[in-house]
């Protein structure tokens, strides 16, 4: 569902390319982010992981509904429950 959701909404806008660039983007949007250290000892800030194997089902339903809230107020784009189509919010 998630990844339909994103796909759909990439599909809808021209925001961004896939919906791996527009899933990236929403994790460091959360806070979902982890500090790195490049090979020349630069600290950057990344996003961290989302996936089932990184947080359990709870964790990531949450993160499931922030992701959602933040599509519809950056893009105006509410989801339906099962996301054959996109709709905009009036």
């Amino acid at each position: 569902k998630y990844w339909a959701m994103l796909s759909d909404v990439v599909a809808a806008t021209d925001g961004y390319p896939t919906a791996e660039h527009l899933h990236e983007a929403i994790k460091f949007a959360l806070g979902y982010v982890k500090q790195m250290v490049t090979l020349s000892g630069e600290i950057v800030v990344v996003p961290d992981s989302v996936a089932l194997s990184a947080m359990d089902g709870l964790e990531f339903t949450e993160y499931f509904k922030k992701a959602e809230k933040l599509i519809a107020e950056r893009f105006g784009i509410v989801m339906p429950e099962k996301p054959e189509h996109v709709r905009r919010a009036a």
